[in-house]
């Protein structure tokens, strides 16, 4: 007869296999990220494949042109944010420079404060220093391959292959998964002593995922009107084009309130010395966002 197994043992286990899991998803996060975003998107469309289909339509060409239509407006609202984006940066540029200005004032004063401790140091301790002072020689091993570059095209390889799992593997795996999905769901119900539970939380999962997708469009199109007059009111140029992004940004947990009023407080910023102008504007797109959340 079998011994159950200690209770520190089971801890120790449970530790390992959480360990495991969170490298396999920290290795694997462009695979993983591709799979949950096709789930999401098979429950999105699933209520409308089976629509067409109650209507006598063939699923296989009915879960095609949903797919189509489907890649076809992702792709066109990257192209609407990536041409925001691309004027809003472009309005940054003042901005960067007064950074980069503040930034120089800030290294400076910081390089001042360290000499002149490092000098306190020195005077205090007179016997610190030994023997004959020593430059310091810094050897950089040059490579074409090394470096900057290497981390460049390291990271530029990472975005390649991610946009081209999300472009291409995406629309097919959802299309296969929406026209094999009663196929799908017998084997499902085999899973189940009660193949009746198994529906119930596919049709709770579908209901969830089109909540969250049109709950937060509606969340959307209800703070753009907000942070357009709020951009107004601080005369902040671009207002309509940068309530766009901060409403698309907004609706990112937590890190959308760091998000929707940074390229709004940057280009206010941009215009002149309005630094408190700046922070007021900041903290009312952080109170829009956790009122919205």
């Amino acid at each position: 007869m079998p011994t159950e197994m200690p209770t520190s043992l089971k801890f120790a286990v449970w530790i390992l296999a959480i360990f495991a899991l969170g490298t396999l998803l920290h290795e694997a996060a462009t695979i993983f990220l591709w799979i949950t975003t096709t789930l999401l998107l098979v429950a999105l469309l699933d209520p409308a494949a089976q629509f067409l289909k109650s209507r006598g339509n063939s699923i296989l060409i009915s879960s095609l042109a949903l797919v189509i239509a489907a890649t076809a407006l992702s792709g066109g609202l990257v192209f609407l944010l990536g041409h925001f984006s691309r004027n809003a940066v472009l309005e940054l540029e003042d901005s960067q420079k007064i950074f980069k200005s503040y930034y120089n004032q800030i290294d400076h004063r910081w390089q001042s404060f360290s000499d002149s401790l490092t000098h306190a140091v020195k005077t205090a301790n007179p016997t610190a220093t030994i023997g004959n002072d020593v430059t310091k020689v810094e050897v950089v091993e040059s490579s074409p391959f090394g470096g900057e570059v290497r981390s460049t095209l390291v990271h530029s390889l990472g975005s390649a292959v991610t946009v081209f799992t999300f472009a291409i593997l995406c629309p097919i795996l959802c299309f296969f998964l929406l026209a094999e999905r009663d196929s799908l769901a017998k084997v499902l119900a085999t899973r189940f002593k009660n193949p009746s539970h198994g529906q119930e939380m596919w049709a709770k999962i579908v209901i969830a995922t089109r909540a969250f997708f049109f709950g937060n469009l509606v969340l959307a199109l209800v703070c753009y009107p907000v942070f357009a007059l709020l951009f107004i009111a601080f005369s902040v140029p671009s207002a309509f084009t940068l309530a766009g992004l901060a409403s698309f940004f907004n609706l990112v947990p937590f890190l959308g309130s760091v998000l929707a009023g940074l390229l709004p407080s940057l280009t206010l910023l941009g215009q002149g010395d309005q630094v408190l102008a700046s922070l007021g504007l900041y903290a009312c797109c952080i109170l829009i966002h956790f009122a919205v959340a």
